[in-house]
């Protein structure tokens, strides 16, 4: 399966509570569906006065809820520990004393406040 990594970062970073992002195994294409949307095409709704891209979106929404074995769904942004991934990398350093710098850097007081992740 091929899909961009970034196509994944957007879905990812865009994560908030009102909707929910996934992976389509099929297609591989990244999907955000809205919570609108999810029960738009649950309840059926009438789209005859809506906009296309939302009809789309809908129709997106409605496939997703009939192949749900399709789809993959993809982390939410709090599901990411940033500590705990720099952890695992200071473990990984080889050379011993870049290792026990890095180690020292984010351990003790201030660290976390020098530790800026983007």
């Amino acid at each position: 399966m091929k899909v961009k990594i970034d196509d994944i970062i957007d879905a990812v970073d865009f994560d908030s509570d009102m909707s929910e992002s996934f992976l389509n195994s099929k297609t591989e294409q990244v999907c955000l569906f809205t919570d609108e949307e999810l029960r738009a095409a649950e309840n059926d709704v009438d789209l005859s006065d809506s906009a296309q891209w939302y009809c789309e979106a809908v129709a997106s929404a409605k496939h997703y809820l009939e192949n749900q074995d399709e789809y993959l769904s993809l982390p939410e942004k709090y599901d990411f520990n940033e500590y705990r991934i720099i952890e695992k990398f200071v473990v990984r350093v080889v050379i011993p004393k870049q290792s026990q710098m890095l180690a020292q850097s984010i351990h003790g007081k201030g660290a976390s406040d020098g530790l800026k992740l983007y």
